[in-house]
């Protein structure tokens, strides 16, 4: 019932579970394939208290021991993307340093390597001011427009297993989204055409 996108290499967004009585709803589906491209340089890693943000993510109280790990992800010496990592500080449940070193995405590493098959993952995409961190990582201006993507990924068992906050060089990455209509949607719709008024 989610439709049906077309994966495109690199392309690395795609959204489940919405509302279904929004009046749009799309289904953007693909996974950021090509690992080998990029590389991802961890900055910070660190054990802290989940705050309400944080915590209404992975579905935890606020509170508990969360691992999180910030990396700052470049292709050909360039960065493009800085990624806030958060997991539960548990040895079943935490991201490792090594998971970014891996040659697949760090978040099907962490999932092999704690015996977790990823399935799928929800995510939200808006525009944002960068902040003193992101600003100083992407060498760009503090409060430059940037795309921040907040993605939750989920297990087989529908288990929340790890949430990233994923912020976007404006100029440097781009997003290719093929769109297709569902098979129990309309192809086109149209506006109705108002009623002529009869004397």
């Amino acid at each position: 019932d989610r439709g049906l996108l077309v994966r495109k290499r690199g392309v690395g967004t795609f959204v489940t579970g919405r509302d279904r009585a929004s009046a749009r709803e799309f289904n953007l589906v693909g996974f950021l394939d090509d690992s080998r491209a990029f590389t991802s340089t961890p900055v910070l890693n660190e054990t802290e208290v989940a705050d309400e943000r944080v915590a209404s993510a992975l579905k935890v109280e606020v509170g508990v021991g969360i691992n999180h790990i910030r990396s700052v992800v470049r292709r050909n010496g360039e960065a493009l993307t800085v990624v806030d990592a958060y997991s539960l500080d548990a040895p079943d449940r935490r991201m490792s340093e090594e998971d970014f070193h891996a040659q697949v995405p760090s978040v099907h590493a962490m999932g092999m390597r704690i015996g977790r098959r990823i399935e799928r993952a929800e995510q939200q995409l808006d525009a944002v001011a960068a902040d003193e961190v992101a600003a100083s990582y992407l060498e760009i201006p503090e409060g430059t427009p940037i795309i921040r993507a907040r993605r939750v990924y989920f297990t087989t068992s529908g288990e929340r297993l790890h949430y990233l906050v994923i912020r976007y060089h404006p100029a440097r990455y781009r997003f290719n989204v093929d769109l297709v209509v569902r098979s129990s949607a309309a192809a086109f719709e149209t506006m109705r055409e108002p009623r002529k008024r009869t004397k």
